[in-house]
């Protein structure tokens, strides 16, 4: 039928050609035209569909509309394989690769070489392995350093040098410049914070021969992890031999202070060792499959795993602590506070805002009330007492003349010496309640009669006076008190005192009250 066909052509390689005299002796048909396509048979998705177990290799052209992605149009093929029918997507379906979002594509190739640019929403891994490898090699680099020199100081007593951290890292290495050393044994401490108060971090002993001016390097057995912009110490103290560690006196270095004074500064240089690793610089890392909240925690082996955080101890909870918590010159605030508890290097305890504390106190209370609960003293096992002192003396209360101390309660029992309580106010011993006796002298008169008065100061109440003849002598016949006591009106504040002189000569008279700090 093809040979009957216009310009079909059957060569004698049993190729047949149409549109071509020449068919290619590897075609069984081989199809020419400058103008003209080939038609395949043209079936519906339905229609294809019954073309049951079609033998492999077979096309057809599916027409209708793309509705799903399993019935688009265009070619299909069948395979031999389960005889299923494959579509063979077009060329804006990827006939063209591109690579991006930190891929690149080298011929045939794309690979992950550069950072993503577009979110991923997933990595599907399976029950297969991630590694995230870094081929860069660890950088130990010069952090902290302090070589300008106008003296020593003697180890004869344990210094210090605090500095501040410039990079966070591992600091792996010490550098300590020693202006004399015979042979001898040093020991090296460092410290978080400024002076040599809190535990040691890192404790390393090391020798030394008979050295000046030197430079001795001390490597930590166990790199120490710093964080950039705080604060620790070097501490240097000998335990064999004399040492004299090299210092400036005119304060090079602001990151730090030497022991000796605020203004010194020992020699000295750190290395901090910063790991190649992952890091991510913005956004979040999204750990899905977790019946909870969880922690990551890192192996030996650098394994990252997690767990819940109901099977580990959270960081100040329930779990005994190893070391000292240090606050520095921080302080322990509740709910996002400023005020809180603070605690110095001396172990003195403020309580509110930053407070300054004699070297003498132990406690320090900025502002606010000292409650401490319960009802009142008595043999109930709820009872609470406030107590001070350690048998010697206790002050309560400033000196200032506007300052005053109020009580309140229903009755005051006051033990001043090992009584009992018999009365609202039992003494055994002396009472002092700021007392204060004032008197004046007048001359009166022969054959008068004359009042006086003496009032007390402000800011106290007359509890007592009296007043007569000013000497004990045989004069003091000639007087006759008539009335000695509180002035009628001004009975707080007033002494009066009314006397007659029977005498034709004039008489000295003395009057004097009694004041005291009371209400």
């Amino acid at each position: 039928m093809l040979l009957a066909l216009p310009l079909a052509t059957a060569a004698q390689t049993g190729s047949v050609g149409i549109g071509t005299t020449t068919p290619d002796a590897k075609a069984v048909l081989d199809v020419s035209s400058t103008d003209k396509g080939l038609l395949i048979p043209r079936l519906t998705p339905a229609a294809r569909r019954t073309i049951s177990a079609p033998p492999q290799g077979m096309l057809v052209f599916q027409s209708g509309n793309a509705a799903t992605a399993t019935d688009s149009v265009g070619i299909w093929y069948a395979t031999g394989q389960g005889r299923r029918w494959l579509y063979l997507p077009d060329a804006q379906n990827g006939a063209t690769v591109q690579a991006a979002n930190g891929l690149t594509k080298t011929g045939n190739t794309v690979a992950l070489g550069g950072a993503l640019t577009a979110p991923t929403t997933a990595l599907e891994i399976g029950s297969n392995e991630l590694r995230l490898t870094s081929s860069g090699a660890a950088s130990i680099t010069l952090d902290q350093q302090q070589n300008a020199f106008t003296g020593s100081a003697t180890l004869n007593a344990p210094q210090w040098q605090s500095f501040t951290v410039g990079r966070s890292g591992l600091l792996t290495r010490v550098d300590v410049y020693l202006a004399v050393s015979n042979v001898g044994n040093l020991v090296l401490t460092l410290h978080s914070g400024e002076g040599t108060g809190a535990p040691a971090l890192a404790t390393v002993p090391f020798s030394t021969t008979t050295l000046n001016f030197v430079m001795m390097t001390v490597v930590l057995p166990t790199p120490l992890p710093v964080v950039a912009g705080q604060q620790y110490t070097l501490g240097l103290s000998q335990s064999s031999g004399l040492h004299n560690w090299r210092r400036s006196v005119s304060n090079p270095y602001g990151g730090g202070r030497a022991s000796t004074a605020s203004t010194h500064d020992m020699g000295f240089a750190t290395y901090v060792n910063t790991p190649q690793g992952l890091t991510l610089s913005s956004g979040q890392v999204r750990l899905t499959g977790l019946s909870g909240p969880a922690l990551l925690n890192v192996g030996a082996d650098g394994t990252v795993g997690t767990q819940p955080v109901s099977s580990v101890a959270d960081n100040l909870g329930n779990h005994t602590a190893t070391q000292n918590l240090n606050l520095g010159a921080n302080l322990l605030v509740g709910n996002g506070g400023t005020s809180g508890l603070g605690l110095t290097a001396s172990g003195q305890v403020r309580i509110g805002s930053v407070l300054s504390l004699a070297s003498d106190d132990r406690l320090g209370i900025d502002g606010g009330n000292l409650r401490v609960g319960g009802r009142l003293w008595g043999s109930a096992a709820d009872d609470r007492t406030l107590r001070f002192g350690d048998g010697n003396f206790v002050t309560i209360g400033e000196s200032g003349a506007d300052d005053q101390m109020v009580l309140r309660a229903g009755r005051f029992d006051f033990r001043v010496g090992d009584v009992n309580i018999a009365s609202n106010l039992d003494v055994n011993g002396s009472l002092g309640v700021g007392t204060v006796t004032l008197f004046n002298t007048y001359t009166m008169s022969g054959n008068a009669w004359q009042g006086f008065a003496i009032s007390c100061p402000n800011g106290t109440r007359l509890i007592g006076g009296g007043g007569g003849h000013r000497d004990n002598n045989s004069a003091q016949q000639d007087i006759t008190v008539n009335y000695s006591g509180p002035r009628p009106g001004s009975e707080n504040s007033v002494w009066q005192l009314n006397v007659e002189n029977d005498s034709g000569s004039s008489r000295a008279i003395r009057i004097y009250c009694i004041c005291a700090r009371v209400r």
